[in-house]
């Protein structure tokens, strides 16, 4: 038996046949605010939508394990389609030995089964002192599932109507998090869908103090030496975003599988360890962390990619760049020919999904 607990509820409301529930169960939130929803998650600039008001007290994901009935499976039923997130705001260390969070699922009944966030979702958990990326998908987050999925209906044999279907993880096994003072930002990714983002404070309690900068001092910033072709700006560079955030884009012309370039541009905070020493002008300013999520549209197959880039401006505690890279000249790209959704990570900036494609097999 594995030693966290993991619970599927689905719930169907609305159904469009014979024997439904009530029309009632569709029925607005009334006593919390309705929060703004999102539109289509391929439009980058867009937010996903706040949580706050159907947020859980914290301690509701310890003596809860049952996250069916939660407001945010409930009452967003036909009001809101995607995936959202929640988890605790603080992790007191020395008095609990899990990371529960939920995640879940909202959209029509024949769009959620025909691509369940059980069999091809993944966490990506963000440590934002350290800007490193750790990955959790569905089969490591339950390795006792049957790998084999049953075989699914066609859309057209599934009901009309709205469904939430939701999943309780236990995090700290899936990533072998190590249990001391940090702070990750927790994101749910289901192919080209992607979560509202949950920030996680692990601390001691009875107070949750920053963070000590020397858990992250004492590395030292290594430039990667997978190559990458150019972090002045050009013609095409995009420009650096005005607030700090972090951007992505494809190249303008990929007419041909050397066209299967990467841009993107960059106004961070970087982490302590990633400012190079101050003295030699010839060196950049700062080397940041950006990590790629690459996830397959056809197959489903996950790839990340460790990016070490320069940065040759600063302002303050904050950095600048741009940089232009050939995904297919590094050792760890994906290598079959199909459309990939692209994301990326930095510290607490996140840029997708960007759709890209792969049109040479390796």
């Amino acid at each position: 038996m594995p030693s966290r607990t993991r619970t599927i509820t689905t719930l169907l409301l609305a159904l469009g046949v014979a024997g439904t529930l009530p029309a009632q169960a569709e029925r607005a939130p009334q006593s919390r605010p309705k929060p703004a929803v999102a539109a289509a998650v391929t439009d980058t600039k867009l937010k996903p939508m706040d949580i706050t008001p159907y947020k859980l007290p914290d301690d509701t994901f310890w003596t809860s394990p049952q996250r069916g009935a939660d407001p945010l499976a409930t009452e967003l039923v036909g009001h809101y389609e995607g995936l959202l997130i929640d988890a605790p705001r603080r992790v007191l260390l020395d008095r609990r030995t899990t990371l529960p969070a939920g995640v879940y699922q909202i959209g029509k009944i024949r769009d959620v089964s025909s691509l369940h966030f059980k069999d091809a979702g993944m966490v990506v958990a963000m440590d934002v002192t350290a800007n490193r990326m750790m990955l959790a998908t569905s089969r490591s987050l339950d390795p006792d599932e049957d790998p084999v999925p049953p075989s699914a209906k066609h859309p057209t044999q599934m009901p009309e109507g709205n469904m939430a279907s939701t999943e309780t993880l236990e995090l700290r096994n899936a990533f072998g998090l190590a249990w001391k003072p940090g702070r990750l930002l927790l994101t749910a990714v289901l192919r080209n869908q992607v979560s509202n983002r949950v920030a996680v404070e692990l601390c001691q309690s009875p107070a949750c103090p920053s963070v000590p900068p020397s858990i992250a001092a004492k590395a030292t910033p290594v430039v990667s030496p997978t190559p990458l072709p150019n972090y002045q700006p050009l013609a095409d560079s995009l420009p650096v975003p005005a607030q700090p955030g972090l951007v992505i884009d494809g190249a303008r012309d990929q007419a041909n599988d050397l066209g299967w370039q990467l841009r993107g541009a960059f106004r961070l905070r970087p982490a302590a360890h990633e400012w190079v020493k101050a003295g030699d002008k010839t060196k950049p300013v700062a080397v940041v962390a950006v990590w790629l999520l690459l996830v397959g549209a056809t197959d489903g197959s996950v790839h990340t990619l460790a990016l070490q880039v320069p940065s040759l401006s600063r302002k303050g505690d904050v950095c600048t760049g741009q940089f232009s890279i050939e995904l297919g000249g590094m050792p760890t790209a994906p290598r079959v020919a199909q459309n990939y959704i692209v994301y990326a990570f930095s510290g607490e900036s996140m840029a997708g999904p960007l759709a890209m494609t792969r049109r040479v097999a390796l």
